[in-house]
């Protein structure tokens, strides 16, 4: 299995963008997965630096809906249209 961050507040490399949020790119024998896609579409061009093809997504799992952990669905969605989304019906705070 590996596990790679491609957003959240810190970056090490100066082709990566770090912003406020969390996306990790989880790959195994069978599955490419994302969990949560940070705020922007800086999960794709951080995937395009460390050379992850996001087309091969099959899964994505959005942990909740705050603007930090799904705002970057979207992008997603325009390069990926077969990758299966999970997420919570609503973000049930009571």
């Amino acid at each position: 299995m590996k596990i790679i961050t491609l957003v959240e507040n810190t970056c090490l490399r100066d082709d990566i963008i770090g912003e406020h949020g969390l996306c990790l790119y989880i790959e195994t024998k069978k599955h490419r997965l994302l969990s949560d896609a940070g705020q922007t579409d800086a999960l794709i061009h951080n995937a395009d630096a460390i050379g992850i093809d996001l087309s091969a997504v099959d899964t994505v799992v959005l942990s909740h809906g705050h603007y930090d952990h799904s705002g970057g669905i979207l992008p997603f969605c325009r390069l990926n249209d077969k990758a299966s989304i999970y997420m919570q019906r609503r973000n049930d705070n009571r």
